[in-house]
């Protein structure tokens, strides 16, 4: 009895190490760098599969109990690591149960500190989202950067609004979704002028499906420095901001477009159109639908030379 007891306890001392080192991870694995975006609730299963063995050890070992729960812990020993082993490399979204953090993960901050530093870029930055159960932040980027973007997340989402989502996530079968289609279904002469429709001047890609579908299109993007986790690229689309008409400069800011000395007749700006939109000075303001977008863009009739138009949105009355 003394031999098994022995046993036993030390046996304990290397599955509560064990242990000890899971519930650390657990607990703090987003503080530490990930392994390919490895998120810490994927440990919790382990976890609770090696409490079990560790109790079911103990019972075998001590009271001397029938052999079939050594073969029973073995079995779940191996099921554990091998879960924790397919963990690392295979997305497994949404485990168990949502992670709630206030952070975002580091390879987010980094893209973020990289628009920060290369910023602003000029026109628009196309972003690819890849929704493995991360927090959002294409928003948050587009926020804390004020930089104009594109894309983002939940392809999903039956809005017309989500027309211009980048994505690619397992609701599409793992395949990058832009504009409402497959990329790997445009030409290269489409996606210029969806490119050109809404000023991309450069597009970030995450995903290896992404990457892959891209290098079709070669001849629109010119590889740039990125941050870890990215692919950056500049497209070889002019920057502007009119499909129609020019102007000096164009200013956005919060709930209002300012078009600097503009020029005089049809001015169409790359920008979605929405009923509470008005101009100051007063002047006709109205619709136009260009390719597959499902919102329209704005379309203003200047009809004498002014040193600045604004587009506000007065909002609902």
């Amino acid at each position: 009895m003394t031999f098994l007891w022995k046993r036993a306890k030390s046996e304990t001392v290397v599955m509560v190490l064990w242990l000890f080192w899971l519930l650390l991870m657990s607990l703090f694995g987003d503080q530490i760098p990930t392994i390919n975006r490895i998120q810490p609730g994927r440990f919790i299963f382990p976890f609770w599969l090696l409490i079990f063995m560790l109790a079911s050890y103990c019972w075998v070992e001590i009271f001397e109990s029938n052999r079939f729960f050594p073969l029973l812990c073995e079995g779940m020993l191996f099921v554990a690591g091998a879960f924790l082993l397919v963990s690392l490399w295979v997305p497994l979204p949404g485990l168990f149960w949502p992670r709630l953090s206030n952070r975002l993960p580091r390879y987010q901050i980094g893209f973020i500190d990289f628009i920060k530093e290369k910023g602003p870029f000029e026109g628009r930055v196309l972003l690819e989202c890849i929704e493995a159960g991360e927090p959002h932040f294409a928003e948050l980027a587009q926020m804390l950067t004020h930089q104009l973007m594109l894309g983002g997340p939940i392809p999903g989402e039956a809005q017309a609004t989500r027309f211009t989502t980048f994505a690619t996530t397992r609701v599409y079968g793992n395949e990058p979704i832009i504009f409402g289609r497959y990329l790997k279904d445009f030409s290269v002469k489409e996606l210029r002028e969806y490119l050109n429709l809404y000023n991309i001047s450069t597009i970030s890609i995450q995903s290896g499906a992404a990457e892959k579908a891209i290098r079709k299109f070669r001849e629109l993007l010119l590889p740039q420095s990125s941050p870890p986790g990215f692919l950056v690229y500049k497209t070889t689309v002019n920057p502007d901001w009119f499909i129609k008409g020019t102007a000096k400069k164009v200013i956005i800011d919060f709930d209002q477009i300012v078009i600097e000395k503009p020029s005089v007749g049809p001015l169409i700006i790359k920008w979605h159109w929405f009923p509470t939109l008005t101009t100051i000075p007063p002047m006709e303001i109205g619709a136009v639908r260009l390719l597959n977008d499902p919102v329209p863009f704005i379309y203003l009739v200047n009809k004498t030379e002014k040193e600045r138009i604004v587009i506000h949105n007065e909002g609902i009355k």
